[in-house]
């Protein structure tokens, strides 16, 4: 059964394409360069840190970039001004997890939540002055147009074994991938290691592919806004925006030093998440020297209870002394809750002494300790996209691509 929608499924998108391609269908234009990053199967490929990328070249050119995100499973509906490039407008819930870590990580950009992405994109341009636009997750939003379609592929996959949604989690026929400029593969331990996928790619696309991976900077500790309260601020501009509240003030803030990735190494730990590759999150944590104790993984953009992450932080104290790692976009997620100030305060008064996690723990985690050198609490790695082959001539084929 699942293979006849299967097929069914790719007919379909191949008869959507045809009828773009062909014009057909509408394409709308936006005033500005825009940037698409997407990908062609379903599940995390890794496209936020490509998008953050991009984002921080944009800003080292001097350009007034936009993010135009779809939002996926935020708890709004229609156009939702994130930030104006002035501050953050809105909480997570609203915004939805990937928006949220990208406004608090770049201030200076405008993002905006829409799966309209023509109305976002537009909006951004005539209300936010935006010069160009970055589309996360769009490789099959072929209403707007493009100056540049980026396609993320998880290397660590095998492609060619893919089949198409619901039976597996292709989201289009792999020849639909020559409508791509460029080819991103993540997920990469080295240039070499992925040679020979790169190769492989050639039977679906003529694009240049460059090798990447995603390297831990730092470790950064949750923590709150001494404040520990939020505050509203006035409506946008438009009619058409929902603002949700929420301006000047964070309901949480990101710890001020940020700790080496390594900090934790030799240390037990439970991890959580909530994201599309759960696997390459436990393998970041063992690469970056941690015991796993326990792992717990939930759907992909969960929204945790108070019960959940209650259950979570007793069980962390029992096992590890009280040392918890999450994902930077389930960060963004707790972080607007508003019962996470009392669970966080919770997690850092408790007596961990006397577990036999505590008495195995080796040695303090210089700059992790509170005013009581207590070190448990929750933690979650910084991660940067670095290309590993060409990153001279991929940014040399971004500009190329932006003045067409």
């Amino acid at each position: 059964m699942l293979s006849l929608a299967a097929r069914l499924y790719a007919a379909v998108m191949r008869l959507r394409n045809a009828a773009y391609d062909r014009v057909l269908f509408r394409t709308h234009s936006v005033s500005v360069p825009v940037i698409s990053v997407g990908n062609i199967t379903a599940g995390g490929t890794g496209k936020t840190p490509v998008v953050e990328y991009l984002l921080a070249y944009c800003l080292e050119q001097g350009w007034r970039p936009a993010v135009v995100t779809r939002g996926y499973r935020r708890r709004s509906r229609g156009l939702v001004l994130v930030s104006d490039g002035a501050g953050i407008r809105v909480t997570a819930d609203q915004s939805g997890d990937e928006a949220a870590q990208i406004a608090r990580k770049f201030p200076q950009a405008i993002v905006i939540a829409d799966a309209n992405r023509v109305r976002g994109a537009r909006h951004a341009v005539a209300s936010c002055g935006a010069e160009v636009i970055l589309l996360d997750d769009a490789f099959q939003h072929r209403a707007i147009g493009r100056n540049c379609d980026i396609v993320v592929i998880d290397a660590q996959q095998d492609l060619a074994a893919q089949r198409m949604i619901p039976a597996g989690r292709l989201r289009e026929p792999l020849d639909h991938l020559r409508r791509a400029d460029i080819v991103l593969l993540s997920r990469c331990d080295s240039a070499e290691d992925c040679t020979e996928t790169a190769a492989s790619l050639r039977r679906w696309t003529e694009a240049p592919v460059y090798q990447t991976t995603f390297r831990a900077v730092a470790l950064q500790r949750l923590s709150l806004n001494p404040a520990g309260k939020e505050t509203h601020g006035a409506s946008a501009s438009s009619s058409d925006v929902e603002t949700h509240g929420a301006a000047t003030t964070d309901t949480w803030s990101e710890a001020r030093t940020a700790l080496p990735p390594d900090a934790l190494a030799g240390r037990r730990v439970t991890a959580f998440c909530g994201i599309g590759s759960p696997q390459s999150f436990r393998r970041l944590l063992t690469d970056l020297g941690m015991e796993i104790d326990a792992f717990h993984s939930m759907g992909d953009h969960h929204w945790y209870t108070p019960r959940e992450l209650r259950r979570l932080v007793h069980d962390a104290v029992q096992r590890t002394g009280g040392l918890l790692l999450t994902t930077e976009k389930d960060a963004a997620r707790l972080g607007d809750e508003g019962w996470i100030n009392d669970m966080l305060a919770e997690l850092s008064s408790a007596d961990v002494s006397r577990t036999s996690a505590a008495r195995s723990a080796k040695g303090r985690i210089d700059g992790a300790e509170d005013g009581e050198g207590r070190v448990n609490g929750i933690y979650y790695p910084v991660l940067r996209m670095e290309i590993l082959n060409g990153e001279d001539a991929f940014l040399t084929g971004i500009r190329r691509n932006l003045s067409r």
